[in-house]
């Protein structure tokens, strides 16, 4: 496969630069979010984890177990990351 038909289908799969609030229902798990670039690395990927981490917290509604294999990290490394960013899981209502 070259090189060209790779960036063909990555862009055919990847999100729309821009999403309208209309577009947003068409495209699923696609939202746009502001990520300071001019941060020093770090500190951006912090800022994106806690984007991609309260995003995911929200769709598995406390689910933790059913997170950390979503997102394909063990719970004790998502555990650990939620508490290296301040990031409490949400109360799941009782059953």
């Amino acid at each position: 496969m070259t090189i060209e038909q790779t960036l063909q289908q990555y862009q055919a799969l990847s999100c729309p630069p821009v999403l309208a609030a209309d577009d947003q229902a068409k495209n699923p798990g696609c939202t746009t979010v502001e990520l300071p670039l001019e941060l020093p690395f770090r500190e951006a990927r912090e800022h994106f984890d806690t984007l991609y981490l309260k995003y995911h917290l929200e769709t598995a509604r406390g689910n933790l177990s059913e997170l950390a294999d979503k997102i394909g990290i063990e719970r004790t490394h998502l555990y650990r990351k939620l508490k290296q960013l301040g990031l409490k899981p949400p109360k799941r209502p009782a059953s």
